[in-house]
């Protein structure tokens, strides 16, 4: 009987020692949605006052130089456009389009600079991509690739003033037709 109860008591503490374990795999999953979108600021430029969060570009009633005897934008102004790209998948393109700028007689194509900045946010930090006419901007585009980290797209616009302008920009005389000359910019972005 001794060796009975020793052999019932061995058993009951050797179950009550070995744990039973259970395990459980489940998946864990998130997605994160791809983001490609456009963040762009219109500001006005006039000395160093800079005016942002405008909706379009007017350079306004141009006012004759007697000096030079050309027309220039009032007060000087000119107009930055800054285009950042929030982005988390690999990469895009950025492209500029725009329609002439045009009275129905004449057009200011040639009488633009566009000078497209890879643009930090510190002076002396940006560095030119392209220097343009208005019209040979038209179409002009550029990929994740042409920027460095951290920086983005900034767009200068701007009349010409017969110093410093791009290839082929001339400087608004006479010979131009009055009336309102309008056109458009688009921006887009292609991921």
């Amino acid at each position: 009987m001794k060796g009975i109860l020793r052999t019932i008591m061995v058993v009951v503490i050797t179950v009550l020692v070995v744990p039973l374990a259970f395990a459980w795999t489940g998946p864990v999953t998130a997605t994160i949605a791809t983001m490609s979108e456009l963040d762009v600021t219109v500001s006005r430029i006039i000395g160093d006052t800079w005016t942002p969060d405008l909706s379009s570009l007017d350079f306004g009633t141009l006012e004759w130089d007697d000096t030079d005897s050309i027309f220039r934008s009032q007060g000087g102004r000119y107009y930055a456009v800054d285009a950042g790209v929030v982005d988390n998948t690999g990469s895009w393109t950025i492209t500029h389009t725009s329609s002439s700028i045009t009275n129905g007689t004449d057009n200011l194509d040639n009488n633009i600079n566009v000078v497209f900045i890879d643009e930090f946010g510190n002076a002396g930090d940006a560095d030119i991509l392209d220097k343009l006419s208005y019209a040979d901007a038209n179409g002009q585009s550029y990929t994740k690739a042409d920027f460095t980290s951290g920086r983005w797209l900034r767009i200068y616009y701007g009349l010409a003033t017969g110093e410093n302008d791009a290839t082929g920009v001339e400087v608004i005389g006479v010979e131009k037709s009055t009336g309102t000359y309008t056109g458009s910019i688009t921006l887009t972005l292609t991921p």
